[in-house]
């Protein structure tokens, strides 16, 4: 047997394509002699042989260009082992199916996937990703019997942990990723059918997986409702702070207790964090000579504590600089020997309040009337300083006075940085 001048699968989609039309000649020989062999071509009419010599493959290009996938339902997959269709094309048993249309006469044919690349047609998507995506749907819609809603509880399973009120500490964080892996590397292999296990054994070994999670979640339920009213215990505000901050180090500090320390106290700015400290600190300043009077999240562009010193003079100290300095009181014992360096660090970290001005200005006369100046006046309402040479008779201004006391005016000799001295806890 010789090969056919036309196979099965080019006659017909010739046949149920619109390009046939303008070929009569070609639709009279498909009809009339089907199986004709190629070694008989000789034996057509000079122009069809010089027609199938230069110019069929064009034609079958051009018909197989007038199909496109069905939009409604371009494809489909055959999972039982032992069930097939028939190709419309080439008639061959198939299980990749695509459904195809004529965007021109509306004709549709079902064939296989080979047909489908043996004339190259655009589906608009690769073929095998199509085939792909649908044998996926399908083995899902499987699975999805058995474990209701599975996809979206693996999508989600690191988002659950987010869920929580209060920072789920690492022993338990790391038990639920590693049960999320184990139950995700079971869920690929049964969506991309990428090992021999039977359906079922994979689908028991999904659902005993759920079935711990289960009793996880019931554990880190638990850990909640009995941590979430203690004291300095990290909250999901105070996470969200720190991931906009992009302080992911210090999260993971604080997962390993779960609570703040001193390592993290003062790396942590969430509102109601630090309001919460203010009675605690104030507690073991008691008999001291500094008080806080409130936390500000605002003062001259400054998150951080407004505290009297000396029962008169009002400072203002940035957050993370104020319990680098003190929240040892809190999180490592009563007020000791530590508090006179303590507070040199702090007063040299802290500006004065707007409120305490007039009292620096005092201050400040006291320094220069030794120099032959005096202060004359100091005009809040413009912020400035009017200053008295007595050996010239003559008046100085000093513009943004304020501005001059925050950046010049050492509130103690002790200065120093000191971020240092917790890097190592």
């Amino acid at each position: 047997m010789g090969k056919l001048l036309m196979t099965l699968r080019e006659r017909t989609l010739l046949m149920n394509s619109e390009t046939i039309k303008d070929y009569g000649k070609l639709k009279k020989l498909i009809e009339e002699r089907p199986t004709i062999k190629r070694a008989e071509a000789k034996n057509l009419d000079l122009k069809m042989q010089t027609f199938f010599r230069n110019m069929y493959s064009k034609v079958l290009k051009q018909a197989a260009s007038e199909w496109s996938s069905n939009s409604a339902h371009p494809v489909d997959v055959i999972i039982d082992e032992e069930k097939t269709i028939q190709c419309q094309l080439c008639h061959q048993p198939i299980k990749n199916i695509c459904y195809i249309v004529n965007k021109i006469n509306e004709n549709e044919l079902i064939v296989g996937s080979d047909c489908v690349k043996n004339f190259e047609m655009n589906l608009g998507k690769p073929i095998e990703k199509l085939l792909e995506d649908m044998l996926k749907t399908k083995r899902l819609t499987i699975l999805n019997e058995s474990c209701n809603n599975i996809e979206d509880i693996i999508n989600t399973w690191e988002y659950t942990l987010e869920n929580f009120d209060v920072l789920i500490p690492g022993y338990l964080e790391k038990e639920y990723l590693e049960l999320g892996t184990q139950i995700k590397k079971n869920y690929n292999n049964f969506i991309e059918k990428k090992n021999k296990k039977k359906n079922e054994d994979i689908i028991k070994t999904i659902e005993d997986l759920l079935e711990k999670r289960e009793i996880l979640i019931k554990k880190l339920e638990n850990y909640v409702k009995d941590h979430k009213n203690d004291k300095y215990v990290v909250t999901r505000s105070m996470v969200k702070w720190l991931k906009q901050k992009n302080k992911h180090k210090v999260i993971k500090w604080l997962k390993s207790t779960g609570k703040v320390g001193m390592k993290t106290a003062h790396r942590i700015g969430e509102d109601n964090y630090l309001q919460s400290l203010v009675d605690d600190l104030n507690l073991k300043l008691k008999n001291t000579n500094i008080k806080i009077i409130n936390f500000t999240p605002n003062y001259k562009g400054r998150k951080g504590y407004i505290y009297q010193y000396q029962n008169n003079l009002k400072l203002f100290c940035s957050y993370s600089n104020f319990l680098l300095e003190s929240s040892w009181m809190i999180f490592n014992g009563s007020l000791n020997e530590d508090y006179d360096e303590m507070k040199n660090n702090l007063l040299s970290h802290s500006i004065p309040h707007q409120d305490s001005y007039q009292m620096v200005t005092n201050m400040l006369f006291n320094i220069i009337k030794k120099l032959k100046f005096s202060i004359h006046l100091f005009d809040k309402d413009f912020d400035q300083l009017f200053i008295y040479n007595n050996e010239t008779d003559k008046y100085f201004i000093m513009d943004n006075f304020s501005s001059f006391i925050n950046k010049n005016l050492n509130l103690n000799s002790a200065s120093k940085n000191t971020e240092s001295r917790y890097d190592s806890l």
